[in-house]
């Protein structure tokens, strides 16, 4: 008897009319259809505005980055220039390697006492960075902001190794040759 009002709509609908329950779950997997797509569309469109917002403030990070450097260069400065170094990196079968050529800032009142400490620990030097690269993996010597960050650690580390507990003497670290192959 329970079945009675389901069967009585059924036996009510004109013939070749769709079952209630099928319709709703047709209309329910239309939805739950529109609602996907339109979650996806959404997540797709605003990756899209994010990535155009990052762009548009890489040019200000530049410019923030060439005000640090003008400063810089408002003072005197000399280059120390170093051997190419080649490492290979932390990779499968040492399939690739680098070539570094380093050029270090020097303010020009320091360079005298930073070159003679530069050409006498040069071996110790050159075995550093190049032990530096050999731990490197190819994602870590990839792209602006890790060759910056390559940059400073590479001087910090020289100005803590060369003067420790001294004001440091190389102001910036520059890549003459930066290659990887």
């Amino acid at each position: 008897m329970a079945d009675e009002p389901e069967n009585k709509a059924v036996a009510d609908a004109p013939e070749g009319a769709a079952n209630p329950s099928k319709t709703a779950a047709i209309i329910r997997l239309a939805l739950a259809g529109v609602i996907v797509a339109g979650a996806a569309g959404g997540g797709y469109f605003t990756a899209r505005l994010f990535a155009r917002s990052a762009k548009a403030e890489q040019p200000a990070e530049a410019a923030e980055e060439h005000k640090e450097t003008s400063k810089k260069t408002d003072e005197e400065f000399s280059c120390y220039k170093m051997e190419s170094i080649i490492a290979n990196l932390d990779e499968p079968r040492l399939a690739r390697y680098v070539r570094a050529t380093l050029a270090l800032s020097i303010r020009t009142p320091d360079y005298a006492a930073a070159s003679a400490a530069l050409d006498k620990n040069k071996v110790k030097i050159k075995d550093w960075v190049t032990r530096y690269l050999m731990g490197c993996k190819l994602d870590d010597v990839r792209g602006r902001e890790n060759h910056n960050r390559i940059r400073k650690e590479i001087q910090a580390s020289l100005n803590e190794q060369l003067w420790p507990q001294q004001r440091p003497l190389i102001a910036e670290v520059f890549f003459e040759e930066f290659n990887v192959q």
